[in-house]
């Protein structure tokens, strides 16, 4: 449903939420005193999160207002939570670091912040006897959330073992990316259920931004209908696309059945996730790189049409030798959950001192 413009790549991982509670210290600050335990999630493989006994010297700023304190966490995290983060809950943790926070929404049971795959301000309410309480609770919080942030979408994601709702601003022409998310969980030590009210710091981008496209797909064109081939194959992994199987350096690839009009060298691969290349252009010629990549753009937009939204992103190479311009789109979630991601990309290389133009249509997890 949308597009991101930012100034410089980042990694995002959309839908992560904590599942586990284990690691626990003691959180007794100022007016919330009442003993309970922040809690960090399941350490991750090579982490050593091991409980310490330690003074916890971090100030509580709560002002028991909940639409106050919640106001507090989000601005907070546009720089990174830095002036609600505390101390460390276990200073011997090697790798992700898990903080206190100095304030805590009413009713909470715990709250942290966590930099596991990004900083974000984790608040746990409950716990629950029961799933349908948990579920209750996580509805109740979002309609809560509805009377503070007016200018807000509530995208409820599909779901068969828990309720999530993805949260964000909306914005003209489409919306921002989600900055919040509040969904519910088995612990599975205790067997009781949680509720999460995640809010995720956004300091080191522009909260990325997706726009709409107006017009209906198009699959009547030869171009159009073989795109939407390769999109519904993507779904099944590609499945009925491939041809001869090769073997890769890293891992196998095929040749597929079908090449987009216009394109060469189509090939199926599998790297973290199953994608479809098309190449459309492979020269030292700046313009026609650029021609072509703009041509892409406007063809991709007719084929996929409303169905889809989009982004725009630019890859400085981070020191390398190549820097890349893509567009990124994306299918409406609560349509087509299943479907691949499509990106046109421009890049060069000054090893090569070539461009490249190709379309990519992949599972991914930037979004």
């Amino acid at each position: 449903m949308g597009i991101w413009v930012y100034d410089k790549q980042t990694i995002e991982f959309d839908d992560f939420s904590v599942k586990e509670l284990t690691s626990t210290s003691s959180y007794n600050s100022g007016s919330n005193s009442n003993g309970s335990n922040a809690a960090a999630p399941s350490s991750p493989s090579g982490s050593n999160n091991e409980n310490t006994t330690r003074t916890n010297t971090t100030v509580d700023k709560s002002t028991g207002n909940f639409t106050t304190d919640l106001k507090t966490i989000i601005a907070s995290g546009s720089q990174n939570f830095a002036d609600i983060k505390g101390d460390e809950i276990d200073p011997t943790a090697k790798y992700f670091k898990d903080y206190y926070s100095s304030v805590k929404l009413p009713g909470a049971m715990e709250t942290k912040i966590s930099n596991i795959l990004g900083l974000t301000h984790y608040t746990y309410f409950g716990p629950y006897s029961s799933q349908s309480a948990a579920f209750s609770k996580v509805e109740e919080m979002v309609g809560k959330l509805k009377g503070i942030l007016t200018d807000h979408y509530y995208t409820k994601v599909p779901n068969s073992t828990e309720i999530q709702y993805s949260i964000g601003k909306n914005a003209s022409g489409g919306y921002e990316k989600k900055y919040i998310s509040v969904y519910d969980f088995k612990d599975s030590k205790t067997g009781e259920y949680k509720v999460v009210l995640a809010v995720y710091a956004y300091s080191s981008y522009k909260q990325p931004r997706y726009y709409f496209i107006s017009s209906s797909a198009d699959n009547g064109s030869d171009f159009g209908g073989k795109l939407n081939k390769v999109i519904r194959a993507g779904a099944d992994s590609f499945i009925s696309l491939r041809g001869e199987k090769h073997k890769g350096w890293l891992s196998d690839y095929y040749d597929p059945t079908l090449t987009l009009p216009g394109g060469e060298n189509a090939k199926l691969s599998k790297f973290i996730y199953h994608s479809y290349d098309c190449t459309f252009y492979d020269g030292t010629s700046e313009y026609e790189a650029n021609s072509k990549y703009n041509e892409l753009i406007e063809k991709v937009k007719r084929a996929v049409g409303s169905n889809f939204v989009y982004k725009d992103e630019y890859d400085d190479g981070k020191g390398s030798k190549t820097y890349t311009y893509s567009l990124s789109m994306k299918a409406d979630q609560k349509t087509f959950a299943n479907y691949p991601d499509v990106k046109i990309m421009r890049s060069f290389s000054s090893s090569s001192n070539k461009y490249e133009v190709k379309i990519s249509v992949s599972k991914s997890f930037d979004w």
